[in-house]
C-alpha cells in the first residue's frame, strides 16, 4: 500500500505554502506506516500532526482485523509508538523543526481499532480500541484500552488506563525473556 503525502490546500486569497518540515513529517509518517502495516498486518485509517511554527506532534491511526487481548493490545501499541519515535528521532533533517528532541510518547499519538475478520465490531473481553494519550497539562502518557458491549452502541463498556512507562517495562521484560 502506498501512502500519499499530505497536501496543503487553502481557500484563501493569501498564498499557502506548506512548511518544509511538513513534507519531512509526511515522509516519516509514510515510512513508519509502511513498516508497521507489514509488521503487524494493520491498515492505516488516519494520520495527522500539529505544525504551528514547528512539529508539535504527529499521529497515526490503524485498523486491525483480529481480536486483541489486553496483553496483545499492549504489545501492539508499545511497538507502534516506539517505532514511530525511532523513525522521528533518527531523522536528522527534521530535528531543527521538532518541538523538542528527542520526541517522546507525549508528542505522538497512535490509535489502533480492532475489528473481526469481516470488519465487524469486537466485544468485551476483547479490546476495541487502544491508544496512547497524554494527560492534559502534563507529560504523563497513559495507554487507554476500551471494550464495547453488544447492547451499548455508544460509549465503552470498560475503559482501562495504564501508565505508558509501566507498559513499556512489561513489554521489554517479555522481549528479554524470549
Amino acid at each position: 500500500m502506498a501512502i500519499l503525502p499530505l497536501q496543503c490546500s487553502c481557500v484563501s486569497p493569501y498564498q499557502c505554502d506548506e512548511p518544509i518540515y511538513g513534507g519531512m513529517a509526511d515522509n516519516i509518517t509514510t515510512q513508519t506506516t509502511n513498516i508497521l502495516t507489514k509488521r503487524h498486518n494493520m491498515c492505516l485509517v488516519g494520520f495527522g500532526g500539529g505544525y504551528i511554527d514547528h512539529v508539535n506532534m504527529l499521529a497515526l491511526s490503524f485498523d486491525v482485523c483480529r481480536p486483541l487481548t489486553l496483553e496483545t493490545a499492549r504489545e501492539l501499541i508499545i511497538d507502534s509508538v516506539e517505532e514511530f519515535l525511532f523513525q522521528i528521532n533518527s531523522n536528522e533533517a527534521i530535528r531543527p523543526y521538532l518541538k523538542k528532541h528527542p520526541f517522546t510518547s507525549a508528542e505522538v499519538e497512535v490509535s489502533i481499532f480492532s475489528y473481526s475478520q469481516k470488519h465487524e465490531r469486537i466485544y468485551d473481553p476483547y479490546i476495541t480500541v487502544v491508544s496512547n494519550v497524554t494527560r492534559r497539562n502534563s507529560d504523563l502518557v497513559e495507554l487507554w484500552y476500551c471494550t464495547k458491549a453488544p447492547d451499548q452502541p455508544f460509549g465503552y463498556k470498560n475503559e482501562i488506563r495504564e501508565d505508558y512507562q509501566d507498559a513499556l517495562r512489561i513489554v521489554k521484560g517479555k522481549t528479554e525473556e524470549k
